[in-house]
């Protein structure tokens, strides 16, 4: 694929967004959807702006292609303003099978019913961290919203403040492919 962005310094809303464009029609598409859907967001703050408003919105990307066929794609930035406590962090992912052009989701990664064993393991990450973030919280399919295919294993992107308190930031947490393999977890 090739690399495309939206760049402008115009009045009070700043933004650069660089995201891939595939040559593969439902993850383009995918993709475009949620930059369109930033790019609206800043711009309905800026409609809102008085003189003294300063916004700003960047996004880059990551991209990962595992075994010659499966892509995936993180993308990450933020979104700012003079009238936010703090910036909004802003995560997409997206896999996708190259030969297919099929966007995968997480039965087609994981296979069917086992996202709970999954979530166990992701569990057990948490748990392993200082202070254990996870610690009284049910951990529902929804966890499992941001995967990224990396080359060492499947990463659950768990964003600021949507699963886990604010003060943890914005988690990565990697399942390796031996461990995933070893759980019978990879479709």
């Amino acid at each position: 694929g090739t690399s495309a962005s939206e760049v402008s310094s115009e009045g009070p809303l700043a933004f650069t967004v660089c995201y891939p464009e595939l040559s593969i029609p439902a993850a383009d598409s995918a993709i475009r959807g949620w930059v369109d859907e930033m790019l609206a967001d800043a711009r309905e703050l800026e409609e809102e702006a008085d003189a003294d408003t300063l916004i700003e919105l960047t996004a880059q990307y990551d991209a990962y292609l595992v075994d010659g066929r499966y892509a995936g794609i993180l993308e990450t930035g933020f979104l700012g303003s003079n009238l936010f406590a703090h910036p909004s962090d802003l995560i997409f992912t997206i896999n996708v099978d190259t030969q297919t052009g099929s966007i995968l989701t997480a039965q087609d990664i994981f296979g069917e019913s086992q996202e709970s064993a999954v979530l166990s393991l992701l569990y057990e990450k948490l748990a392993a961290l200082q202070d254990n973030p996870a610690e009284g919280l049910e951990l529902d399919q929804s966890w499992l919203s941001y995967l990224l295919i990396m080359p060492e294993g499947i990463a659950i992107i768990l964003p600021r403040s949507e699963f886990l308190a604010s003060v943890w930031g914005t988690q990565s947490i990697l399942l390796p492919y031996e461990t995933l393999q070893a759980h019978g977890l990879l479709a």
